[in-house]
């Protein structure tokens, strides 16, 4: 039966992203002489997940993982530049007009990071399904953060993190411009 089929989740033990990852991360100005030297810029930002009763964060089978997602013009920009991985994980994310828009700085890509900055993450890429059969783990964009764990209540937890501006490796030169890309927060049971 179609009962048997399939595992479902109690509606009562959930994770979501919150309406508080509506943001934009600004990053300050630099120059492309600088960029091409090797500097980069940042900026931490924080994300927002409400989760409640008994969850277990995590990227293994009925986990709630946390992954933070190329928009679909940028996933395609990252295709067309060789940013994704065999698991459609998206090593940097470019403009969402990078190919198009010559107003767009070219050869620059922002770069995530968790952990203070210290562990680099992938974007998950499209369409960023999850469960049997779709790409798992870090390679593929999702994340574990443990601060999500909880046997009971409702909690909106913080999850710091980490943006660089820095050229794209194997790039060319680095030329002038602005840079508007497009990324979603998603949390999704694996």
């Amino acid at each position: 039966s179609l009962y048997n089929a399939t595992y479902l989740t109690p509606a009562n033990n959930y994770c979501v992203a919150t309406t508080a990852n509506t943001q934009t991360v600004n990053f300050p100005t630099i120059s492309t002489n600088l960029l091409n030297s090797g500097s980069e810029v940042a900026q931490n930002f924080q994300i927002y997940v409400e989760c409640s009763g008994n969850v277990t964060a995590g990227t293994g089978a009925n986990q709630f993982a946390v992954g933070i997602q190329a928009s679909p013009a940028a996933f395609n920009q990252a295709q067309i530049l060789g940013l994704v991985n065999a698991s459609q994980g998206v090593s940097a994310l470019v403009s969402d007009d990078y190919e198009n828009n010559a107003a767009r700085a070219k050869n620059v890509g922002i770069y995530l990071y968790k952990d203070g900055g210290s562990t680099p993450m992938n974007f998950v890429g499209q369409p960023g399904q999850t469960g049997s059969g779709f790409p798992s783990g870090n390679s593929a964009g999702w994340y574990n953060f443990p601060v999500l764990t909880q046997s009971s209540g409702t909690n909106t937890r913080t999850i710091p993190l980490r943006a660089v501006l820095k050229k794209l490796p194997s790039a060319g030169t680095v030329t002038a411009g602005t840079v508007h890309a497009t990324a979603y927060v998603l949390v999704k049971i694996q």
